[in-house]
Protein backbone atom coordinates (compact mmCIF):
# COMPACT_ATOMS: atom_id res chain seq x y z
CA UNK A 1 0.00 0.00 0.00
CA UNK A 2 1.26 3.50 -0.80
CA UNK A 3 -0.06 7.06 -1.02
CA UNK A 4 -0.74 8.48 -4.47
CA UNK A 5 -1.30 12.15 -3.70
CA UNK A 6 -3.17 14.23 -1.13
CA UNK A 7 -3.54 11.21 1.15
CA UNK A 8 -5.35 8.96 -1.35
CA UNK A 9 -4.16 5.42 -0.68
CA UNK A 10 -3.46 2.81 -3.34
CA UNK A 11 -3.50 -0.89 -2.49
CA UNK A 12 -1.19 -2.54 -5.00
CA UNK A 13 -1.28 -6.24 -5.85
CA UNK A 14 1.70 -7.54 -7.80
CA UNK A 15 0.54 -10.15 -10.30
CA UNK A 16 1.67 -11.46 -13.67
CA UNK A 17 -0.95 -9.67 -15.80
CA UNK A 18 0.67 -9.80 -19.26
CA UNK A 19 0.22 -6.10 -19.89
CA UNK A 20 -3.32 -5.80 -18.48
CA UNK A 21 -4.06 -3.21 -15.80
CA UNK A 22 -6.90 -3.78 -13.32
CA UNK A 23 -7.82 -0.44 -11.75
CA UNK A 24 -10.64 -0.35 -9.18
CA UNK A 25 -11.61 2.85 -7.38
CA UNK A 26 -13.67 2.62 -4.17
CA UNK A 27 -15.71 5.54 -2.78
CA UNK A 28 -16.86 5.22 0.83
CA UNK A 29 -20.56 6.13 1.12
CA UNK A 30 -21.45 4.40 4.39
CA UNK A 31 -22.24 7.74 6.03
CA UNK A 32 -24.81 8.71 3.39
CA UNK A 33 -28.33 8.49 4.80
CA UNK A 34 -31.91 9.47 4.10
CA UNK A 35 -33.10 9.73 0.53
CA UNK A 36 -29.55 10.37 -0.67
CA UNK A 37 -28.74 6.79 0.35
CA UNK A 38 -31.68 5.44 -1.65
CA UNK A 39 -30.35 7.23 -4.76
CA UNK A 40 -26.88 5.63 -4.56
CA UNK A 41 -27.68 2.60 -6.79
CA UNK A 42 -29.12 4.89 -9.47
CA UNK A 43 -26.07 7.15 -9.23
CA UNK A 44 -23.74 4.16 -9.64
CA UNK A 45 -25.59 3.07 -12.79
CA UNK A 46 -25.77 6.58 -14.23
CA UNK A 47 -22.01 7.17 -13.90
CA UNK A 48 -21.21 4.65 -16.62
CA UNK A 49 -24.55 4.94 -18.42
CA UNK A 50 -24.36 8.61 -19.41
CA UNK A 51 -22.07 10.59 -21.64
CA UNK A 52 -20.56 13.97 -20.79
CA UNK A 53 -21.41 17.45 -22.03
CA UNK A 54 -18.64 17.09 -24.64
CA UNK A 55 -19.17 13.42 -25.56
CA UNK A 56 -22.77 12.18 -26.02
CA UNK A 57 -23.63 8.72 -24.70
CA UNK A 58 -23.53 6.86 -28.03
CA UNK A 59 -19.99 8.12 -28.71
CA UNK A 60 -18.90 7.56 -25.10
CA UNK A 61 -20.19 3.99 -25.24
CA UNK A 62 -18.20 3.39 -28.43
CA UNK A 63 -15.06 4.90 -26.91
CA UNK A 64 -15.41 2.78 -23.76
CA UNK A 65 -15.63 -0.33 -25.92
CA UNK A 66 -12.42 0.62 -27.75
CA UNK A 67 -10.34 1.49 -24.68
CA UNK A 68 -11.52 -0.83 -21.92
CA UNK A 69 -11.64 -4.60 -21.69
CA UNK A 70 -14.17 -4.19 -18.90
CA UNK A 71 -15.82 -1.24 -17.14
CA UNK A 72 -18.63 -1.29 -14.61
CA UNK A 73 -19.83 0.24 -11.38
CA UNK A 74 -20.99 -1.70 -8.35
CA UNK A 75 -22.33 -1.04 -4.86
CA UNK A 76 -21.13 -3.13 -1.91
CA UNK A 77 -22.24 -3.21 1.73
CA UNK A 78 -20.22 -4.98 4.44
CA UNK A 79 -19.24 -4.80 8.10
CA UNK A 80 -15.64 -4.61 9.24
CA UNK A 81 -14.90 -7.99 10.83
CA UNK A 82 -13.26 -6.55 13.97
CA UNK A 83 -14.90 -3.15 14.55
CA UNK A 84 -18.34 -4.16 13.21
CA UNK A 85 -18.60 -0.72 11.60
CA UNK A 86 -20.83 -0.89 8.50
CA UNK A 87 -19.35 0.23 5.19
CA UNK A 88 -20.97 0.98 1.85
CA UNK A 89 -18.76 1.41 -1.20
CA UNK A 90 -19.38 2.56 -4.77
CA UNK A 91 -16.92 0.73 -7.00
CA UNK A 92 -15.64 1.85 -10.38
CA UNK A 93 -14.04 -1.33 -11.76
CA UNK A 94 -11.99 -1.15 -14.95
CA UNK A 95 -9.60 -3.25 -17.01
CA UNK A 96 -7.41 -2.02 -19.87
CA UNK A 97 -4.11 -2.68 -21.63
CA UNK A 98 -1.19 -0.70 -20.20
CA UNK A 99 -0.59 1.04 -23.56
CA UNK A 100 -4.10 2.53 -23.31
CA UNK A 101 -3.55 4.03 -19.84
CA UNK A 102 -3.21 7.58 -21.22
CA UNK A 103 -6.69 7.27 -22.75
CA UNK A 104 -8.35 5.11 -20.09
CA UNK A 105 -7.60 7.19 -16.99
CA UNK A 106 -8.92 10.52 -18.39
CA UNK A 107 -12.06 8.65 -19.52
CA UNK A 108 -12.56 7.30 -16.00
CA UNK A 109 -12.09 10.83 -14.68
CA UNK A 110 -14.73 12.23 -17.04
CA UNK A 111 -17.26 9.51 -16.26
CA UNK A 112 -16.85 9.95 -12.52
CA UNK A 113 -16.84 13.74 -12.39
CA UNK A 114 -18.57 15.00 -15.53
CA UNK A 115 -21.45 12.62 -16.29
CA UNK A 116 -24.10 14.65 -18.11
CA UNK A 117 -27.26 14.48 -16.01
CA UNK A 118 -28.84 17.03 -18.35
CA UNK A 119 -29.33 14.21 -20.88
CA UNK A 120 -32.80 13.54 -19.51
CA UNK A 121 -33.81 11.11 -22.25
CA UNK A 122 -30.88 8.80 -21.52
CA UNK A 123 -31.30 9.18 -17.75
CA UNK A 124 -34.93 8.11 -17.95
CA UNK A 125 -33.89 5.08 -20.00
CA UNK A 126 -31.44 4.12 -17.24
CA UNK A 127 -34.15 4.49 -14.60
CA UNK A 128 -36.59 2.35 -16.58
CA UNK A 129 -33.95 -0.32 -17.23
CA UNK A 130 -33.07 -0.51 -13.54
CA UNK A 131 -36.69 -0.72 -12.40
CA UNK A 132 -37.57 -3.33 -15.01
CA UNK A 133 -34.47 -5.38 -14.23
CA UNK A 134 -35.51 -5.42 -10.58
CA UNK A 135 -39.07 -6.41 -11.46
CA UNK A 136 -37.90 -9.23 -13.73
CA UNK A 137 -35.46 -10.52 -11.09
CA UNK A 138 -37.91 -10.66 -8.17
CA UNK A 139 -39.35 -14.02 -9.20
CA UNK A 140 -36.10 -15.31 -10.68
CA UNK A 141 -34.12 -14.42 -7.53
CA UNK A 142 -36.91 -14.61 -4.99
CA UNK A 143 -34.80 -16.47 -2.43
CA UNK A 144 -32.22 -13.67 -2.38
CA UNK A 145 -34.86 -10.98 -1.86
CA UNK A 146 -36.67 -12.92 0.88
CA UNK A 147 -33.35 -13.78 2.53
CA UNK A 148 -32.27 -10.16 2.54
CA UNK A 149 -35.57 -9.10 4.12
CA UNK A 150 -35.29 -11.74 6.85
CA UNK A 151 -31.68 -10.78 7.63
CA UNK A 152 -32.57 -7.08 7.64
CA UNK A 153 -34.93 -7.80 10.54
CA UNK A 154 -31.89 -8.75 12.63
CA UNK A 155 -28.98 -6.59 11.45
CA UNK A 156 -28.46 -2.89 10.70
CA UNK A 157 -25.90 -3.91 8.07
CA UNK A 158 -28.40 -6.12 6.23
CA UNK A 159 -31.05 -3.43 6.69
CA UNK A 160 -28.81 -1.03 4.76
CA UNK A 161 -28.17 -3.63 2.06
CA UNK A 162 -31.90 -4.30 1.75
CA UNK A 163 -32.55 -0.61 1.17
CA UNK A 164 -29.86 -0.48 -1.51
CA UNK A 165 -30.37 -3.85 -3.22
CA UNK A 166 -33.66 -5.35 -2.09
CA UNK A 167 -37.41 -4.93 -2.41
CA UNK A 168 -37.18 -1.46 -0.85
CA UNK A 169 -34.91 -0.30 -3.68
CA UNK A 170 -37.30 -1.69 -6.31
CA UNK A 171 -40.23 0.15 -4.75
CA UNK A 172 -38.21 3.35 -4.48
CA UNK A 173 -37.20 3.20 -8.15
CA UNK A 174 -40.85 2.69 -9.04
CA UNK A 175 -41.70 5.85 -7.08
CA UNK A 176 -38.82 7.82 -8.63
CA UNK A 177 -40.11 7.08 -12.12
CA UNK A 178 -43.30 8.95 -11.27
CA UNK A 179 -41.29 12.13 -10.58
CA UNK A 180 -40.16 14.70 -13.18
CA UNK A 181 -36.85 13.53 -14.63
CA UNK A 182 -35.44 17.05 -14.20
CA UNK A 183 -35.92 16.75 -10.44
CA UNK A 184 -34.17 13.38 -10.36
CA UNK A 185 -31.29 14.67 -12.49
CA UNK A 186 -30.70 17.65 -10.20
CA UNK A 187 -30.65 15.40 -7.12
CA UNK A 188 -28.23 12.92 -8.72
CA UNK A 189 -25.87 15.70 -9.75
CA UNK A 190 -25.79 17.06 -6.19
CA UNK A 191 -25.22 13.57 -4.82
CA UNK A 192 -22.43 12.89 -7.33
CA UNK A 193 -20.71 16.13 -6.36
CA UNK A 194 -20.97 15.12 -2.71
CA UNK A 195 -19.64 11.55 -2.83
CA UNK A 196 -17.27 11.39 -5.81
CA UNK A 197 -14.40 13.02 -3.96
CA UNK A 198 -10.73 12.11 -3.69
CA UNK A 199 -10.94 12.17 0.12
CA UNK A 200 -13.54 9.37 -0.02
CA UNK A 201 -11.58 7.25 -2.46
CA UNK A 202 -9.08 4.42 -2.36
CA UNK A 203 -7.52 2.77 -5.40
CA UNK A 204 -6.91 -0.94 -5.85
CA UNK A 205 -4.34 -1.53 -8.58
CA UNK A 206 -3.24 -4.86 -10.05
CA UNK A 207 -0.62 -4.93 -12.80
CA UNK A 208 2.78 -6.29 -13.77
CA UNK A 209 5.56 -5.09 -11.43
CA UNK A 210 7.36 -3.24 -14.24
CA UNK A 211 4.28 -1.06 -14.81
CA UNK A 212 3.59 -0.15 -11.20
CA UNK A 213 5.66 3.04 -11.12
CA UNK A 214 4.21 4.50 -14.31
CA UNK A 215 0.65 3.77 -13.14
CA UNK A 216 1.41 5.29 -9.74
CA UNK A 217 2.44 8.53 -11.46
CA UNK A 218 -0.34 8.56 -14.06
CA UNK A 219 -3.31 7.99 -11.76
CA UNK A 220 -3.30 11.43 -10.05
CA UNK A 221 -1.79 13.18 -13.08
CA UNK A 222 -4.45 12.03 -15.57
CA UNK A 223 -7.46 12.04 -13.22
CA UNK A 224 -7.20 15.75 -12.45
CA UNK A 225 -10.92 16.39 -11.87
CA UNK A 226 -11.18 13.71 -9.19
CA UNK A 227 -8.01 14.83 -7.43
CA UNK A 228 -9.18 18.45 -7.38
CA UNK A 229 -12.35 17.53 -5.47
CA UNK A 230 -11.86 17.93 -1.73
CA UNK A 231 -14.31 17.16 1.07
CA UNK A 232 -17.82 18.59 1.05
CA UNK A 233 -20.95 17.80 3.05
CA UNK A 234 -23.52 15.40 1.64
CA UNK A 235 -26.57 17.42 0.56
CA UNK A 236 -30.02 16.78 1.96
CA UNK A 237 -32.14 15.51 -0.93
CA UNK A 238 -35.86 15.07 -1.49
CA UNK A 239 -37.10 13.47 -4.70
CA UNK A 240 -40.04 11.37 -3.47
CA UNK A 241 -41.21 13.23 -0.39
CA UNK A 242 -44.03 10.82 0.47
CA UNK A 243 -42.10 7.56 -0.03
CA UNK A 244 -42.33 5.14 2.89
CA UNK A 245 -40.16 2.09 3.34
CA UNK A 246 -41.91 -1.24 3.69
CA UNK A 247 -41.83 -2.27 7.39
CA UNK A 248 -39.22 -4.94 7.99
CA UNK A 249 -40.18 -8.35 9.37
CA UNK A 250 -39.27 -9.17 12.95
CA UNK A 251 -39.43 -12.08 15.37
CA UNK A 252 -43.07 -11.25 16.18
CA UNK A 253 -43.97 -10.06 12.68
CA UNK A 254 -43.16 -12.61 9.97
CA UNK A 255 -44.09 -11.31 6.53
CA UNK A 256 -45.35 -12.52 3.18
CA UNK A 257 -44.51 -10.62 0.00
CA UNK A 258 -47.09 -11.39 -2.67
CA UNK A 259 -46.07 -11.56 -6.33
CA UNK A 260 -47.38 -13.12 -9.53
CA UNK A 261 -45.34 -16.29 -9.00
CA UNK A 262 -47.01 -19.69 -8.70
CA UNK A 263 -44.28 -20.99 -6.36
CA UNK A 264 -42.80 -19.74 -3.09
CA UNK A 265 -39.45 -18.59 -1.75
CA UNK A 266 -38.97 -18.98 2.00
CA UNK A 267 -36.23 -17.49 4.17
CA UNK A 268 -35.70 -17.75 7.90
CA UNK A 269 -32.83 -15.90 9.59
CA UNK A 270 -31.68 -15.99 13.21
CA UNK A 271 -28.55 -15.08 15.21
CA UNK A 272 -25.41 -17.00 14.25
CA UNK A 273 -21.68 -16.71 14.82
CA UNK A 274 -19.53 -13.80 13.69
CA UNK A 275 -16.47 -14.60 11.60
CA UNK A 276 -14.04 -14.05 14.49
CA UNK A 277 -16.02 -16.16 17.00
CA UNK A 278 -15.07 -19.78 17.75
CA UNK A 279 -18.44 -21.14 16.58
CA UNK A 280 -18.15 -19.76 13.05
CA UNK A 281 -16.17 -22.72 11.68
CA UNK A 282 -18.63 -25.25 13.13
CA UNK A 283 -21.64 -23.33 11.81
CA UNK A 284 -20.06 -23.14 8.36
CA UNK A 285 -19.67 -26.92 8.34
CA UNK A 286 -23.19 -27.47 9.71
CA UNK A 287 -24.68 -25.27 6.99
CA UNK A 288 -22.76 -27.19 4.31
CA UNK A 289 -23.81 -30.60 5.63
CA UNK A 290 -27.46 -29.54 5.94
CA UNK A 291 -27.49 -28.06 2.42
CA UNK A 292 -26.01 -31.15 0.80
CA UNK A 293 -27.85 -33.70 2.94
CA UNK A 294 -30.92 -33.11 5.08
CA UNK A 295 -32.35 -30.06 3.25
CA UNK A 296 -31.73 -31.61 -0.15
CA UNK A 297 -33.60 -34.75 0.86
CA UNK A 298 -36.41 -33.09 2.84
CA UNK A 299 -37.15 -29.96 0.79
CA UNK A 300 -35.88 -30.86 -2.66
CA UNK A 301 -36.58 -34.58 -3.03
CA UNK A 302 -39.71 -34.86 -0.89
CA UNK A 303 -41.04 -31.31 -0.91
CA UNK A 304 -40.46 -30.53 -4.58
CA UNK A 305 -38.48 -27.29 -4.14
CA UNK A 306 -35.95 -26.53 -6.86
CA UNK A 307 -33.39 -25.66 -4.20
CA UNK A 308 -32.86 -25.45 -0.44
CA UNK A 309 -29.80 -24.36 1.51
CA UNK A 310 -28.42 -23.11 4.80
CA UNK A 311 -25.65 -20.57 5.31
CA UNK A 312 -23.94 -18.42 7.91
CA UNK A 313 -23.03 -14.77 7.24
CA UNK A 314 -19.90 -14.16 9.29
CA UNK A 315 -19.77 -10.36 8.97
CA UNK A 316 -23.30 -9.81 10.28
CA UNK A 317 -23.57 -12.88 12.52
CA UNK A 318 -26.67 -14.43 10.92
CA UNK A 319 -27.57 -18.04 10.14
CA UNK A 320 -30.13 -18.46 7.36
CA UNK A 321 -32.32 -21.08 5.70
CA UNK A 322 -33.76 -20.45 2.22
CA UNK A 323 -35.69 -22.38 -0.40
CA UNK A 324 -36.03 -21.69 -4.13
CA UNK A 325 -39.15 -22.24 -6.27
CA UNK A 326 -40.83 -24.10 -3.45
CA UNK A 327 -44.42 -25.43 -3.78
CA UNK A 328 -44.60 -25.85 0.01
CA UNK A 329 -44.85 -23.47 2.97
CA UNK A 330 -45.78 -25.37 6.14
CA UNK A 331 -43.79 -28.50 5.30
CA UNK A 332 -40.71 -26.42 4.54
CA UNK A 333 -40.91 -24.53 7.83
CA UNK A 334 -41.28 -27.83 9.66
CA UNK A 335 -38.11 -29.01 7.92
CA UNK A 336 -36.27 -25.87 9.06
CA UNK A 337 -37.37 -26.28 12.68
CA UNK A 338 -36.51 -29.99 12.79
CA UNK A 339 -33.14 -29.72 11.04
CA UNK A 340 -30.84 -29.26 14.04
CA UNK A 341 -32.52 -31.97 16.13
CA UNK A 342 -32.34 -34.33 13.16
CA UNK A 343 -28.63 -33.71 12.69
CA UNK A 344 -27.94 -34.07 16.42
CA UNK A 345 -29.67 -37.45 16.50
CA UNK A 346 -28.24 -38.67 13.20
CA UNK A 347 -24.78 -37.15 13.45
CA UNK A 348 -22.77 -37.35 10.20
CA UNK A 349 -19.97 -39.90 10.20
CA UNK A 350 -16.34 -38.85 10.57
CA UNK A 351 -15.82 -39.56 6.86
CA UNK A 352 -18.73 -37.28 5.90
CA UNK A 353 -17.45 -34.55 8.21
CA UNK A 354 -14.02 -34.81 6.61
CA UNK A 355 -15.56 -34.57 3.14
CA UNK A 356 -17.46 -31.44 4.20
CA UNK A 357 -14.29 -29.86 5.58
CA UNK A 358 -12.44 -30.56 2.32
CA UNK A 359 -15.29 -28.94 0.36
CA UNK A 360 -15.21 -25.78 2.51
CA UNK A 361 -11.44 -25.45 2.30
CA UNK A 362 -11.64 -26.00 -1.45
CA UNK A 363 -13.90 -22.97 -1.87
CA UNK A 364 -11.00 -20.73 -0.86
CA UNK A 365 -8.59 -22.43 -3.24
CA UNK A 366 -10.50 -21.90 -6.48
CA UNK A 367 -8.55 -20.46 -9.43
CA UNK A 368 -8.93 -16.73 -10.13
CA UNK A 369 -7.61 -14.32 -12.73
CA UNK A 370 -5.03 -11.72 -11.58
CA UNK A 371 -7.60 -8.94 -11.27
CA UNK A 372 -9.89 -11.04 -9.08
CA UNK A 373 -6.95 -12.01 -6.85
CA UNK A 374 -5.95 -8.38 -6.36
CA UNK A 375 -9.50 -7.22 -5.67
CA UNK A 376 -10.13 -10.04 -3.19
CA UNK A 377 -6.93 -9.19 -1.30
CA UNK A 378 -8.01 -5.55 -1.07
CA UNK A 379 -11.53 -6.40 0.10
CA UNK A 380 -10.12 -8.62 2.82
CA UNK A 381 -7.88 -5.77 3.91
CA UNK A 382 -10.68 -3.21 3.85
CA UNK A 383 -13.17 -5.34 5.79
CA UNK A 384 -10.73 -6.75 8.34
CA UNK A 385 -10.47 -10.34 7.07
CA UNK A 386 -6.81 -10.78 8.00
CA UNK A 387 -4.63 -13.76 7.12
CA UNK A 388 -4.37 -14.56 10.85
CA UNK A 389 -8.17 -14.66 11.14
CA UNK A 390 -8.49 -16.88 8.07
CA UNK A 391 -5.81 -19.25 9.38
CA UNK A 392 -7.49 -19.35 12.78
CA UNK A 393 -10.82 -20.29 11.20
CA UNK A 394 -9.17 -22.94 9.03
CA UNK A 395 -7.43 -24.47 12.06
CA UNK A 396 -10.76 -24.60 13.90
CA UNK A 397 -12.43 -26.14 10.86
CA UNK A 398 -9.80 -28.87 10.51
CA UNK A 399 -10.11 -29.74 14.21
CA UNK A 400 -13.90 -30.19 14.21
CA UNK A 401 -15.46 -33.44 15.36
CA UNK A 402 -18.90 -34.79 16.16
CA UNK A 403 -19.02 -33.38 19.70
CA UNK A 404 -18.11 -29.89 18.46
CA UNK A 405 -20.96 -30.01 15.96
CA UNK A 406 -23.42 -31.35 18.53
CA UNK A 407 -22.66 -28.47 20.92
CA UNK A 408 -23.10 -25.88 18.16
CA UNK A 409 -26.33 -27.51 16.98
CA UNK A 410 -27.82 -26.98 20.43
CA UNK A 411 -26.93 -23.28 20.30
CA UNK A 412 -28.45 -22.90 16.83
CA UNK A 413 -31.61 -24.73 17.87
CA UNK A 414 -32.00 -22.25 20.72
CA UNK A 415 -31.27 -19.28 18.43
CA UNK A 416 -34.12 -20.31 16.11
CA UNK A 417 -36.55 -19.08 18.77
CA UNK A 418 -35.49 -15.58 17.67
CA UNK A 419 -35.91 -16.35 13.97
CA UNK A 420 -37.29 -13.86 11.44
CA UNK A 421 -39.38 -15.22 8.58
CA UNK A 422 -39.86 -13.62 5.16
CA UNK A 423 -41.62 -15.32 2.26
CA UNK A 424 -42.11 -14.39 -1.36
CA UNK A 425 -45.34 -16.17 -2.20
CA UNK A 426 -48.18 -16.58 -4.68
CA UNK A 427 -51.53 -14.93 -3.85
CA UNK A 428 -53.02 -18.36 -3.05
CA UNK A 429 -50.18 -19.71 -0.92
CA UNK A 430 -51.48 -18.46 2.43
CA UNK A 431 -55.20 -18.21 1.70
CA UNK A 432 -56.08 -20.84 4.29
CA UNK A 433 -54.16 -18.89 6.96
CA UNK A 434 -55.41 -15.42 6.13
CA UNK A 435 -58.37 -14.94 8.45
CA UNK A 436 -57.63 -12.27 11.05
CA UNK A 437 -60.10 -13.83 13.45
CA UNK A 438 -58.21 -17.10 13.37
CA UNK A 439 -54.99 -15.21 14.02
CA UNK A 440 -56.44 -13.54 17.10
CA UNK A 441 -57.71 -16.88 18.36
CA UNK A 442 -54.17 -18.15 18.30
CA UNK A 443 -52.60 -15.13 20.03
CA UNK A 444 -53.18 -16.71 23.44
CA UNK A 445 -51.40 -19.85 22.28
CA UNK A 446 -48.41 -17.79 21.11
CA UNK A 447 -48.28 -15.85 24.38
CA UNK A 448 -48.39 -19.06 26.39
CA UNK A 449 -45.40 -20.40 24.51
CA UNK A 450 -43.15 -17.70 26.03
CA UNK A 451 -39.62 -18.74 25.12
CA UNK A 452 -40.72 -21.86 23.28
CA UNK A 453 -40.38 -22.12 19.55
CA UNK A 454 -43.41 -20.63 17.71
CA UNK A 455 -45.55 -23.12 15.86
CA UNK A 456 -45.48 -23.32 12.07
CA UNK A 457 -49.20 -22.60 11.93
CA UNK A 458 -48.83 -19.49 14.08
CA UNK A 459 -46.02 -18.16 11.87
CA UNK A 460 -48.03 -18.68 8.70
CA UNK A 461 -51.16 -17.08 10.14
CA UNK A 462 -49.12 -14.11 11.25
CA UNK A 463 -47.39 -13.83 7.87
CA UNK A 464 -50.75 -14.04 6.08
CA UNK A 465 -51.96 -10.99 7.97
CA UNK A 466 -48.64 -9.13 7.59
CA UNK A 467 -48.94 -9.32 3.81
CA UNK A 468 -47.58 -6.88 1.22
CA UNK A 469 -48.22 -6.93 -2.52
CA UNK A 470 -44.86 -6.42 -4.25
CA UNK A 471 -45.70 -7.19 -7.89
CA UNK A 472 -49.28 -7.49 -9.11
CA UNK A 473 -50.56 -8.87 -12.39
Amino acid sequence: MFALRDGVMCYYSEQACRGIVYCNIAFEVGDVGGEAEMLLPLLASAITGLGTSDIPYHLMSHQIGLVFGGLRTDLEVADHAETQNPHAVIWMKSRFLVQYADEALPLLDQLLCQANFADHTRLREIMLEMRNDYRASIVQNGSAYAGLRAEAGLSTLEEKEERLKGISQYQYLDAVLAQPVEKVAAALEKLRDGVIRSCRSEVQLTCDPEHRRSMQDKLPALMVNLWSRDYTDIPSLSVVSDFKLLPLPSVDQPESLVTTTSVNYLAMAFPGALVFQPGFAAQSLISHLLSTGYLWERCRMRGGAYGASAGVHGLSGIFRFITYRDPQTARTLEAFFESFDFMSKQMPSDDLIETGIIALVGKELRPMNPGAKGLLAYRRHRFGITDDLRQENRDRLLALGQEDLRAELQLLNSAMQRGVLSMLVSPQALSEYGQAAELQANESQAAAQDSQQPSVEWLLRRAAVNQHVVVSA
